[in-house]
This record gives structure tokens, sequence and C-alpha cells, in this order.
């Protein structure tokens, strides 16, 4: 189930894609627990409670490098 946070992300995310999330992230509107690259979307992403904000796949500590 998500929190109020995964959903802003997504309604964000299908509304104007990463740029979108990492501008509301910078301006306090979602939170984010670190920044690390995500495989699915090829970039430095946001990732709360172990999900990438932006495309949603599950983050494994042993990905980061």
């Amino acid at each position: 189930m998500w929190d109020k946070n995964e959903k802003k992300a997504y309604e964000l995310y299908t509304a104007g894609g990463y740029d979108l999330i990492c501008y509301s992230i910078e301006e306090g509107k979602l939170k984010c627990d670190k920044w690390v690259f995500c495989e699915s979307c090829e970039a430095e992403s946001p990732i709360y409670k172990n999900d990438c904000l932006c495309c949603g796949t599950p983050y494994k500590e042993s990905e980061e490098k």
C-alpha cells in the first residue's frame, strides 16, 4: 500500500516525469531517503522506503556504488 508521499510522487511523475520529481524534492513537496543510481531509470534517482520514486523499482543496497 502506498503512503501519501508515494501517491504524490506517482501523480507528479505521470504529469511531468523525472524532472518534476526532482524539482518537488528540492522544493520540499516530496520526501526521499537518499539518491542513488537506478538501473531502470539509468540516472541518479530519489529512493524512498527502498523504492525509486520515479519508476517504482525496488532498491537493493548491493546496487549502491
